[in-house]
């Protein structure tokens, strides 16, 4: 009987530790956003540019860049521009490059490209039989499953390229979301998988059969935006992943998830994100100046798991968190999976506390030492 009670508690255990390894922690960022689907499939969605609204066109091949056709005749190539798209996108007076506006485009008020410069923190979901699209950080939206990940063979940096197969031959090819159709292929390509006129694609778990291919002298191949038909496509830029799930594979919602609660005086420290600091701490993409919209001072650990400063540090701030409690906010912000909220604030080493006075602007203090930093929260309640 002692056996077989050791036994079950040793199959309960790696049970546990099993659930545990493969499930995903909740997002600290989770938005989604309708969009419209021009003629020729390409996506375009709303953004504040300079706190007015204009629409901009999705593409993973490309960086951010303004129609010097739609611009006003004041503006110029080196009038800085903020971008914002919810709690997800934000660019702060940032130059961006003027380029030709495409003749497909003509007929739409298209301000310019979303591109990748401006996805390199999220990950972004697209679903077309919605016509919605998701940001979330720092993991995939829960209704993606990890079994339909493919790790790209390249990093993200100029355009993305998924890996697939065309009738069992392996390839990476670039998405063009502005291009019709699902698969160009340049004449060579498609002597390669032995075909005239149609073939089987297989991305991930989904195979796609009797797709017919372009195959009118493209420079390169690539992948169209016809995808999207088929399935959710969710690129992590962060972890240089891609995820195809077909769209029946499992249930997506999309409910809008409720305001974070403002976080109690418990006398811990404990873990935010930029959603949170957004709602609670500074609307930064709002208010260009600081306004602290709470009353109780604060005090910010951004950390990283691989900081061991960071490490000497935490004990203590655990025990002021504890001695001060009712009187200052104590947060912890882990540098590595908030990567925006960092940039965004100009957080660069670490340890770096950022200090919120009741009343006043906030301080950034790096690497601070125990004898001075009691000394600096005494000040922040007198």
């Amino acid at each position: 009987m002692h056996i077989l009670n050791s036994f079950l508690f040793l199959f309960l255990l790696l049970l546990s530790a099993h659930s545990s390894l493969f499930a995903q922690s909740v997002n600290s960022l989770q938005e989604t956003f309708d969009y419209q689907e021009l003629a020729d499939g390409s996506i375009a969605v709303t953004l504040q540019m300079d706190s007015q609204n204009a629409l901009f066109v999705l593409s993973v091949s490309n960086k951010t860049a303004l129609f010097s056709e739609t611009c006003s005749k004041e503006a110029t190539p080196d009038i800085p521009h903020t971008l914002v798209l919810g709690k997800s996108l934000y660019a702060d007076r940032r130059i961006f490059p003027y380029v030709k506006r495409p003749s497909s485009f003509q007929p739409y008020k298209i301000v310019g490209i979303l591109g990748l410069d401006m996805l390199r923190n999220v990950i972004l979901t697209i679903d077309s039989r919605l016509r919605k699209l998701t940001f979330s950080s720092p993991y995939r939206p829960d209704f993606i499953k990890l079994s339909n990940r493919i790790r790209l063979q390249t990093e993200p940096e100029e355009e993305v390229r998924i890996p697939l197969s065309i009738n069992d031959k392996n390839f990476s090819l670039p998405v063009l979301l502005h291009l019709p159709s699902l698969l160009y292929l340049t004449p060579d390509d498609r002597k390669s998988i032995e075909s005239t006129d149609s073939c089987t694609v297989r991305i991930a778990n989904t195979t796609i059969q009797g797709v017919a291919f372009k195959s009118d002298q493209p420079a390169r191949s690539y992948l169209g935006n016809n995808l999207l038909h088929y399935g959710l496509l969710s690129i992590d830029f962060t972890k240089s992943a891609v995820y195809f799930q077909p769209f029946d594979e499992n249930p997506v919602s999309y409910s809008s998830s409720a305001k974070k609660q403002l976080l109690t005086l418990s006398g811990k420290v404990a873990e935010i994100g930029r959603t949170y600091f957004l709602d609670h701490i500074w609307e930064y993409t709002t208010h260009r100046e600081f306004v602290y919209k709470d009353t109780i001072p604060a005090v910010i650990d951004f950390w990283a798991t691989w900081c061991i400063p960071c490490k000497r540090l935490s004990p203590l701030l655990n025990q002021l968190a504890e001695k001060y409690k009712g009187k200052i906010r104590f947060f912890k912000v882990n540098y590595d999976t908030e990567q925006q909220l960092s940039k965004d604030l100009g957080i660069g080493a670490l340890p770096t506390l950022y200090m919120i006075p009741a009343k006043g602007l906030p301080q950034q203090v790096v690497g601070p030492k125990s004898e001075e930093l009691e000394l600096m929260i005494q000040k922040m309640i007198k």
